[in-house]
């Protein structure tokens, strides 16, 4: 009797670590396609980890976790003295949801295949959804979006993390076909890029190829003229339609709009107006955000949050300072994770110059790189 009890316990366990893993992954595919999907994926990921809580061994937090959770923390205080409190309690969810992405990645992922798995799911579905959106780009005649991602700004910051961990696929493949199609993974996001009419979100991509070509010290003759091919066609991109529809006068309005917001900050220095307030910032335009993640930061969370927002980048800094020179079973997964991570750490940086980066799918995604990062660091040091 009490062999049959351990025997179900076993099960329950196991059940519960492929549980978190199975939601991981569902959430992975749906995050470009469903907000239903990606929250029932979420769901059952929270629920696997919650069940195999105890069995877990060292819980990876990381620097980059507690900076998180100084986010989290930053954000219940503005809600606490938000202009609109229910729209903050919205925000702190989406505080709280990405944060747990990164503890579950971090802590679930145990091999390099089941990482993989989610890696190339995410990649998949994106693919799926940019078809989409380019079919519906040609009847509506403005800028590609993509369903659950939203605005084509939204998508363009989504797509160019993607291309950008795409390029690692192709730099770190395993054999010849594999390297082939992550080439043609990796012109296909940058096309669909391009349909967004995004400029900040191509520059970043720009910006991250740069960086992970720059860390690269080893990269072979014929994958650094790929790199600087992608480069090039970046910056003629960048100059032809349908880039180029955007206006001047559109970025002055952002400088409108960032020195317009900033009065709400000088009121509410400490704590901001809340989470999801920018709506009530002052601005002459109803925005929901300030196109700029630090002003949007300072004037929403305050100094406070400012500084919850330096911890949260200078931890994943740290995270991959910490995991350079990754060696996993697989050296080529462990490069993969290491680069993918960097590039989509200097998009949220260099996007959120231009668009609010840490939110949402986004958000989501750099967590999930930063918790694949942390998993991989995880099996490195068990070895």
């Amino acid at each position: 009797m009490k062999g049959t009890d351990n025997i179900l316990k076993y099960d329950m366990t196991s059940f519960a670590e492929r549980l978190d893993l199975a939601g991981l992954f569902i959430m992975a595919v749906a995050l470009p396609l469903s907000e239903g999907a990606k929250n029932i994926g979420f769901a059952v990921a929270v629920l696997g980890f919650l069940l195999s809580f105890r069995r877990k061994r060292g819980l990876i937090i990381t620097a980059f976790g507690f900076g998180l959770l100084a986010l989290f923390l930053s954000g219940a205080l503005s809600t606490i003295t938000a202009l609109d409190q229910r729209a903050s309690v919205k925000g702190l969810w989406d505080v709280f949801r990405y944060g747990m992405v990164f503890l579950v990645a971090a802590n679930s992922v145990i091999t390099e295949g089941e990482g993989r798995a989610v890696i190339w799911g995410l990649l998949a579905s994106l693919a799926i959804g940019g078809l989409w959106g380019a079919a519906v780009m040609q009847s509506a005649g403005k800028p590609l979006e993509i369903l659950s991602l939203g605005h084509s700004n939204h998508t363009g910051i989504f797509v160019s993390m993607a291309a950008a961990v795409s390029l690692c696929l192709f730099l770190f493949g395993r054999g010849r076909s594999e390297r082939a199609l992550f080439a043609f993974a990796t012109a296909f996001f940058m096309i669909i890029l391009l349909f967004t009419a995004s400029r900040g979100a191509f520059l970043a991509f720009m910006a991250a190829a740069i960086a992970i070509l720059a860390f690269r010290y080893s990269c072979s003759k014929v994958k650094a003229a790929a790199l600087l091919a992608v480069l090039v066609i970046c910056t003629i991109g960048y100059f032809y339609s349908p880039l180029n529809v955007k206006s001047g006068a559109y970025d002055s309005e952002r400088f409108k709009i960032w020195r317009i917001s900033m009065r709400s900050f000088e009121a509410h220095p400490l704590s901001g107006i809340g989470l999801n307030n920018f709506y009530l910032s002052g601005s002459e335009m109803t925005l929901s955000h300030a196109h700029n993640l630090y002003v949007n930061t300072l004037v929403q969370n305050g100094v406070i949050g400012a500084a919850a927002l330096a911890a949260v980048l200078a931890g994943a800094a740290t995270l991959l300072w910490k995991a350079r020179g990754l060696r996993c079973a697989d050296p080529l997964y462990g490069r993969t994770v290491w680069y993918g991570a960097l590039g989509v750490y200097v998009i949220v940086i260099v996007a959120g110059l231009t668009n609010t980066t840490l939110h949402h799918e986004h958000a989501i995604f750099f967590t999930l790189a930063m918790g694949l990062l942390a998993a991989a660091s995880r099996t490195r040091r068990s070895d």
